[in-house]
């Protein structure tokens, strides 16, 4: 399991355990999994996916872009914008959320 932290300058967002999550990295997606190596990414505007131990995605956010930190079996993810998915009215979503919200929900790459 990779314990998972999304915080944003309002403060922690997301703190959980989950088995993968999958980032919208700066050169393409890619997916954390405990024993993952080392890494300090930078992170585009789209879609991250929450799997949970059955490897069945169960929440998906959308963020506006930042940094993933990735060590041992620690994910933060800092951002300044990020909306769940499924709750979101878009007239209620920050400016700089909307490119990527429909993108995200027009495709949910990930449906068992």
């Amino acid at each position: 399991m990779v314990r998972l932290e999304i915080i944003t300058p309002d403060g922690p967002f997301v703190d959980q355990e989950v088995e993968m999550v999958i980032l919208p990295g700066s050169e393409g997606d890619f997916g954390v999994m405990e024993g993952h190596m080392p890494l300090t990414a930078g992170l585009r505007g789209g879609s991250i996916v929450l799997f949970s131990a059955t490897m069945s995605p169960q929440q998906w956010y959308v963020l506006s872009g930042g940094i993933a930190d990735i060590v041992g079996t620690h994910c933060r993810v800092l951002c300044e914008h990020i909306v769940a998915l499924d709750a979101t009215d878009a007239m209620d979503v920050s400016p700089m959320l909307q490119p990527h919200l429909a993108d995200a929900r027009a495709s949910k790459p990930y449906v068992a």
